[in-house]
């Protein structure tokens, strides 16, 4: 029984192994974990030549492979910077998923990835031949499980020389369920250059395409918390978005809303509430954005823009252009952004079409700003109780009135055409108007010194005879003749100094602006 048992075991023990030596054998030439499969799949996945500088690979306990200072060269080139590097590679396995088809990778680690991505390149249309441009994806020859790319690095090339790249720290990477031909499902927190802060997302990227990059297909969504608004200069605010984002990376499709609880101009220190809801379209590849449409809401306005924000040859920076169209909205929502006082000395309804071009540079925004258009205001009353009282004993004088404690609350409308260009608003066809009277102005106001610098006609209803009562009324009569003309009375004026300290006075000679 002894002798039984005996030869069994042995037996069992031969069995297995034989059973090592031939896993061992077969991992040893069957393998794919060798420097030359690694460096040939890499190269026929990204259409690139690949350097490794020290690898080693071994199978116990576990497949395993390691490979330090990996350079990518995009077709070999050595005149750009390298399309990716990579301080350490390291592969695991199982023996069994080696011998798999196609052949499985546990897991991938990219420790030191750094990302250069080329600008997408337009290309001749094919041939008359027949031939066309390979848009396939590359093939894998592995399915991999997960990859971890923690701190990896990502610069996006710029398609005009002299202009800076776009650079991104990726805090978190993580790639799952990799097969050949197929989408990454992925996860990152991508820390966002300007404004600062934490973007989180997740979605499927790929199959890469090799031929080209910016054709590469990407989809998820995402969220951006704690953004500082304030590394613009003219502008505060911390800002949260949420959204979803699909397409390519040339031409990605995002639909979002942002909120910004505290946003304000810092000229004026008055801050709001800012929501906006957006659909831009974003090359990836170089940052351009252009909006179709953007919805921005704050206090009782709702603001509609569409136009970009996008980079120009030899610029440092992106240009903001945006066509603005405001219907209904407050004229003290949009004052209280602007002037540091409040409430506003004017509240009413505006309309307004205007074109908004903000210039890249280090100077606050209110001095790189270039916004001109056409507004109407209507129902406007001033909120100084001396000012609305005077514009009322004007509208009643106007019209022969001469009380001289009014009773009524007129309101003022207004409209014409303004021009604000560093930080100098310049208005023309300017006309305002309460009963009795129509104003007509031309001019400037600077935003930062709180200027005056108009010349104005005033239309009035009554002669200057009937604007007053007893001596003066009888002493007028002798100049009426001077001012009547054209069925109205008309008096050139002048309006100077700055806001709080305004100067008025009559401009005879000067012909109506």
């Amino acid at each position: 029984m002894q002798k039984t048992t005996q030869r069994w075991l042995t037996a069992f023990l031969l069995i297995v192994v034989s059973a090592v030596v031939a896993l061992t054998v077969a991992l040893r030439y069957y393998s794919p974990l060798t420097r030359d499969w690694v460096v040939k799949t890499l190269e026929s996945r990204y259409n690139s030549k690949v350097e490794i500088k020290t690898f080693q690979a071994s199978l116990l306990p576990y497949p395993l492979a390691t490979a330090e200072d990996i350079v990518f060269r995009e077709q070999g080139r050595t005149d750009v910077p390298p399309f990716v590097t990579i301080r350490k590679l390291t592969i695991e396995a199982s023996f069994f998923g080696l011998f798999e088809t196609p052949r499985k990778i546990r897991r991938v680690r990219l420790e030191g990835l750094r990302l250069h991505i080329p600008p997408h390149e337009k290309k001749d249309p094919p041939e008359a031949s027949g031939g066309t441009a390979s848009q396939e994806p590359a093939r894998l020859a592995f399915a991999v499980d997960e990859i971890v790319a923690d701190g990896t690095f990502l610069e996006l090339l710029p398609r005009q020389a002299g202009k800076e790249p776009k650079q991104f720290e990726i805090r978190e990477l993580r790639l799952r369920s990799i097969g050949p031909n197929e989408p990454m499902s992925f996860v990152s927190t991508l820390m966002n250059a300007k404004p600062p802060g934490e973007i989180h997302s997740k979605g499927q990227f790929g199959p890469w395409r090799r031929d080209e990059p910016g054709d590469t297909p990407v989809s998820g969504t995402y969220t951006f918390k704690n953004a500082n608004l304030g590394v613009f200069k003219g502008i505060a605010g911390t800002l949260s978005s949420v959204g979803r984002y699909g397409g390519a990376l040339d031409r990605i499709e995002v639909d979002g809303t942002t909120d910004t609880p505290d946003f304000r101009v810092t000229e004026s220190g008055n801050s709001v509430d800012l929501k906006t809801e957006f659909h831009a379209l974003v090359d990836g590849t170089n940052g351009d954005t252009f909006l179709v449409p953007v919805k921005a809401q704050f206090l009782h306005s709702t603001v509609l823009a569409r136009g970009g924000i996008y980079g120009k040859p030899n610029v440092k920076g992106k240009t903001i252009s945006l066509d603005i169209n405001v219907a209904g909205a407050r004229v003290e929502d949009l004052l209280r952004l602007a002037m540091k006082t409040t409430p506003g000395p004017l509240t009413g309804q505006i309309d307004f079409q205007a074109k908004l071009i903000i210039l890249p540079g280090e100077r606050k925004v209110l001095d790189k700003m270039q916004l001109y258009g056409d507004f109407g205001i209507a129902s406007a009353r001033f909120t100084s109780f001396d000012l609305q009282r005077k514009i009322t004993m004007l509208s009643q004088r106007s019209r022969g009135q001469t009380e001289d404690d009014p009773s009524e609350h007129v309101i003022s409308n207004m409209n014409g055409h303004f021009d604000l260009r560093d930080a100098t608003a310049r208005l023309s066809r300017l006309v305002y108007s309460v009963p009795g009277a129509n104003i007509r102005l031309t001019g400037s106001y600077g935003i930062h010194g709180e200027t005056l610098n108009f010349d104005g006609m005033a239309r009035l209803d009554a002669k200057p005879s009937q604007m007053t009562t007893g001596i003066k009324s009888i002493l007028l009569k002798v100049v009426d003749p001077l001012f009547w003309k054209n069925g109205a009375t008309e008096i050139p004026f002048r309006i100077g100094g700055t806001r709080s300290q305004p100067s008025f006075g009559l401009a005879f000679g000067r012909k109506e602006p």
